[in-house]
């Protein structure tokens, strides 16, 4: 089967100065995912981003979308495809939130634009708002604005970066719903640091790290790659130590570990489905009763941490990680990594950044 990369970028670098901000990144993104980019503050993702919008110029590599070269004179044509929504969004402060949406209809030479537009302003929560001046918009209103502004003109391609920094936990909730929902519509390609965002929305992760692509595959396999061969166990009060010296004795348990009232079993290599069989067998012929038994299940935050660690060794060869701790995590990533759904992204990146406005005039900088 043929997979057609609406974004596709090769040996892509940006230097700054002497600062490399992008050290040959190799990205390919299929048409209809949703793609999380995921990694800290600094790690290249808005100079990526700048970049294939046009934004940028890069200092060497290729960078395309639909197949084309992205360069900084492209054709407006080219534009409409391309919805975009910066990480700090700017407005004309003195037009009101519909102006806004009627200048970015009229930038993108979209007729008949009204009914859409009021589409968006009712499922982005600004119809009560839609003649205030942006002025008086919250942070959270311009990030739904913005929102609104991006997907607009019903692009082929949603950049998106930050997306719902500041959003409350509702107001996210729902701009990820909407992301999610967009799924075979149009490819999303999302900058985040936040982990969760990623996980229950996209389907493929980008990982970057100082500039460099660590990690780049369909979520699930990223995650069943650097799954764990644990199993917690359980037991009915006062027989943790009968149910701890049974497991030792199974040939597939390689080391039971009691603490807390809770028995981690972790299984030799190759024999987890082993392990449960023999486990509950046992137990039950024991008359040893079982409150929960459940497999560890690793989470994206933790896997991005052992692939950092790593130095993306393990994800160019395809090796499979271990569930045990990694010695020596990056620091820097671990404080950038934030897992929490309110936390609010401070900006990213080296290059400038640009309005949502703004941005979308041909040749714009």
């Amino acid at each position: 089967m043929i997979v057609n990369h609406i974004i596709q970028t090769e040996g892509l670098t940006k230097r700054f100065g002497q600062v490399t901000a992008l050290d040959g990144v190799d990205l390919a993104v299929p048409e209809g995912s949703i793609c999380g980019f995921l990694g800290p503050n600094g790690a290249g993702k808005t100079t990526t981003l700048k970049i294939l919008l046009g934004l940028l110029a890069q200092s060497e590599g290729s960078a395309k979308l639909f197949g084309r070269e992205v360069s900084l004179a492209e054709p407006a044509a080219f534009k409409r495809e391309v919805g975009y929504l910066p990480q700090d969004p700017v407005f004309p402060p003195r037009m009101s939130g519909l102006e806004v949406l009627q200048f970015v209809a009229d930038t993108y030479r979209m007729g008949g634009a009204r009914k859409r537009i009021h589409e968006l302003l009712d499922r982005f929560d600004l119809a009560d708002a839609a003649r205030r001046e942006v002025a008086r918009y919250s942070r959270g209103m311009k990030q739904r604005l913005g929102l609104a502004a991006a997907l607009l003109p019903e692009p082929r391609l949603l950049l998106l970066d930050e997306p719902v920094s500041a959003l409350d936990p509702e107001g996210r909730f729902e701009a990820l719903q909407l992301i999610s929902g967009m799924r075979d519509k149009c490819t999303v390609f999302f900058s985040t640091h936040i982990l969760a965002d990623v996980e229950r929305t996209c389907d493929r992760v980008v990982m970057i790290h100082r500039g460099k692509v660590v990690a780049e595959e369909r979520l699930q396999d990223l995650l069943r790659r650097y799954s764990t061969e644990q199993y917690e166990l359980r037991v009915e009060d006062g027989r943790e130590d009968d149910a701890l010296d049974l497991a030792r004795s199974m040939p597939p348990v390689r080391e039971a570990v009691l603490a807390d009232g809770v028995i981690r079993l972790t299984a030799k290599h190759g024999q987890l489905d082993g392990l449960r069989r023999s486990v509950v067998k046992a137990l039950a012929s024991e008359d040893i009763m079982v409150v929960d038994f459940h497999l560890v299940k690793r989470t994206l935050e933790s896997v991005f941490l052992d692939v950092v660690a790593a130095g993306g060794v393990a994800a160019s060869n395809g090796a499979g990680g271990s569930g045990g701790a990694v010695a020596s995590r990056d620091p820097v990533a671990r404080r950038s990594m934030v897992a929490s759904s309110s936390a609010v992204a401070p900006r990213d990146e080296l290059a400038p950044s640009d309005g949502a406005v703004s941005s979308r005039k041909e040749g714009s900088k």
